[in-house]
């Protein structure tokens, strides 16, 4: 299939919401740098590319833009848009590349964009991406607020449209946005705040699109394991006590 509008259109849409420039991590051959710039100048819309490597099929190349993989052929003429399966082992290719890319390592997560609150000794950490006007949200708050000797780092993120936003930034410019963020999710209190900077909610939804965190709450653990949705406390000290088995 030679690359179209068509095609074009089909990659930016599964590109949709990513934003941020990339660096590339794998090292450039010539033939990848060819590729790389047969790619930018026949699809200009198309976001900085991550990176490129062989595929398993001859004369195939794998393009990874953030959390999207897509092939070209040596020239850069001919994407194809889709899963690649080895039907050998049974195994997606293509989204065992997507798991890679977009997995957490929890001590690598943007700490100085969260909110964070201890209890007890803290020895027990988990990380919780949240909207101010998600309901489960705030379902899930309530058990976590039986939690003890825990450390909750809250990220918040304004998913859900414009009044998440302005909630979210209201927060974040409270005199304690940690205490104004209990306020709100626990007992519907706003609490008074002035102007600052709330570029966090920004680069937390950044950080969340590139990591595929697409439903809130998304709950992170130590292992770097995650869920979406509510658990009820004794979920999450399941959850928390094998995460931390995991990484012993």
């Amino acid at each position: 299939m030679q690359v179209t509008k068509h095609c074009l259109m089909v990659i930016a849409a599964a590109l949709a919401g990513w934003s941020g420039t990339i660096v590339a991590q794998d090292g450039d051959g010539a033939q990848q740098m060819r590729l790389r710039e047969s790619l930018r100048e026949r699809m200009p819309g198309l976001p900085a590319i991550d990176a490129i490597n062989r595929s398993p099929v001859a004369g195939l190349w794998e393009v990874r833009v953030g959390a999207v993989v897509f092939y070209a052929d040596e020239s850069g003429r001919y994407v194809v848009h889709g899963e690649m399966r080895d039907l050998g082992t049974q195994r997606n290719l293509t989204k065992d590349r997507v798991d890679q890319s977009t997995a957490i390592t929890f001590t690598d997560l943007p700490w100085r964009d969260s909110l964070t609150t201890r209890r007890g000794t803290g020895e027990r950490r988990i990380a919780v991406f949240a909207d101010a006007n998600c309901g489960y949200c705030k379902a899930l708050e309530r058990e976590l607020a039986k939690l003890g000797d825990v450390t909750i780092h809250t990220f918040p993120v304004a998913m859900l449209g414009p009044d998440s936003r302005k909630r979210g930034s209201s927060i974040l410019c409270a005199a304690s946005p940690e205490r104004a963020w209990q306020n709100w999710m626990l007992r519907s209190t706003m609490s008074k705040a002035s102007k600052c900077d709330a570029s966090a909610l920004s680069r937390n939804e950044a950080y969340a699109r590139r990591h595929l965190l697409r439903v809130t709450p998304t709950i992170v653990f130590a292992d770097g394991s995650r869920h979406e949705g509510v658990l009820s406390v004794e979920q999450l000290r399941s959850k928390m006590a094998a995460a931390a088995a995991a990484g012993s």
